[in-house]
């Protein structure tokens, strides 16, 4: 996996440029080995290529990493199943070409009742007690509500280097494991509210230790806020020197034109940015609605404008209440659409392009274009709308596709050159309209 030269918005994988798609129905699937070999060759089969994978100990019959002795876990001895799970699901995602985006920290296991299990967590291990090093037997609280000691070991932050030297031991083991492995991105956390200094030591931490070992890696962090204009995110985009990629799954929180919006804001902070474009990922395609519960298809919404918004990747976000539909057989359905759709719109070639859209209904309409050949707009709830073809060869065809069952429409003419207003064939359904020039 690298960055594609030709179009740094994209990920090349085998040479080729690569747009990844996928879900999952647990954020730590390699702890989850039945499920997790189910899972890949669902997702395999409905043209998917991409996971979120938490190197998380939640959940039933969970490993954690290290050893357990009568007195405790032993941080100075590794889980021989822990580590086997881990590498044989990346080796058998490399095998199926799926890539799998790994999460360093997982931060949901050091808060709370997960917490109270950690082997970090000083009353779980015999290395270390609460008087020797800077963390709580008890830690109640919720990352947005105050920052776990854990998270602030580093030099420019607490700098308690007895807890600094498991971390880094841990690091370092997750490094041997997954570094020869052709298919791994790499994030140093799930929605964290750790200062930025945390992420820039391990960020750099991870880039030298790869160097020293003969490597390259793709890196980024995952910060807890929605809103991709607040001050944490800063610690991403801010640091190409670190981090190769931006990752925006948070902005999957926020719906409709607000989410297009935040997306188009990063995408403009990087492309006047001296480093340039970098692939913005989206690990997590959140499922709940505006007004709470399960929606499909605020997640469909969600999952299409990222795609026409120029992101890199797209995966919904585990089973779980309210929070996605992970690799249902819906997620299963859009993953298929977007491939087909995918197959006759190359996203490569075209950039969002919101000026193009004219008039819109209330719900909005979603453009992306290759210039003068092709245009791509996608309608949450149907309706119509205007698009200015003024650039357009005289001679068009839209073609509309039906997202519901993967299909197009038969083409019909459109006159290119102006404006032309676009009427979704059915209303009150998501639909998207391919218009090309005629050969």
């Amino acid at each position: 996996m690298r960055v594609w030269k030709e179009n740094p918005w994209y990920w090349e994988y085998g040479r080729k440029p690569v747009l990844l798609l996928g879900g999952a129905d647990e954020d730590n699937l390699f702890n989850h080995p039945d499920l997790a070999r189910e899972n890949l060759v669902t997702l395999e089969s409905c043209g998917g290529n991409y996971l979120r994978l938490a190197l998380s100990s939640r959940g039933k019959d969970a490993a954690w990493p290290y050893e357990r002795t009568p007195g405790g876990y032993d941080l100075y001895r590794f889980d021989r199943e822990y580590w086997q799970r881990l590498a044989g699901f990346l080796k058998d995602a490399a095998a199926r070409r799926i890539v799998v985006q790994v999460e360093i920290w997982s931060t949901a296991d050091f808060y709370a009742d997960a917490w109270a299990a950690n082997p970090f967590n000083p009353a779980q291990n015999v290395n270390y007690t609460a008087e020797n090093v800077s963390l709580s037997a008890e830690w109640p609280y919720s990352p947005d509500q105050r920052v776990q000691s854990f998270f602030r070991s580093t030099p420019a932050l607490d700098n308690d280097e007895a807890l600094l030297a498991f971390q880094s031991a841990f690091v370092d083991k997750v490094l041997e494991v997954t570094l020869p492995l052709d298919n791994v991105l790499y994030c140093l956390d799930s929605e964290t509210a750790a200062p930025r200094e945390w992420a820039w030591f391990w960020g750099e931490y991870v880039n030298r230790e790869a160097a020293r070992r003969g490597y390259e890696v793709n890196l980024t962090e995952m910060w807890f806020d929605a809103e991709l204009r607040s001050g944490r995110h800063k610690g991403t985009y801010t640091r190409p020197d670190i981090f190769n990629y931006v990752e925006i799954s948070q902005n999957n929180m926020q719906s409709a034109r607000a989410h297009w919006d935040s997306m188009m804001w990063m995408r403009k902070r990087l492309s006047e940015s001296e480093a340039g474009p970098r692939p913005l990922n989206n690990a997590k395609v959140y499922a709940f609605g505006p007004a709470g519960g399960l929606d499909i298809q605020a997640a469909s919404e969600r999952f299409w404008q990222n795609l026409l918004g120029g992101s890199a990747s797209s995966a919904f976000h585990k089973t779980a209440p309210n929070l996605g539909i992970g690799l249902n057989s819906n997620a299963q359905a859009i993953i298929r659409a977007a491939r087909a759709f995918t197959n006759e719109f190359s996203v490569f070639r075209a950039a969002p392009r919101q000026d193009l859209v004219l008039e819109a209904p209330p719900a909005g309409a979603y453009c992306m274009a290759e210039p003068g050949k092709a245009c791509a707009v996608y309608f949450p709830e149907g309706s119509s709308a205007t698009i200015d073809l003024s650039g357009a060869a005289p001679a068009m065809v839209v073609k509309w596709f039906d997202p519901r069952r993967a299909v197009f429409l038969p083409p019909r003419a459109v006159q290119g050159g102006r404006r032309a207003a676009l009427a979704c064939p059915d209303a009150d359904r998501e639909w998207l309209a391919l218009i090309e020039a005629l050969d």
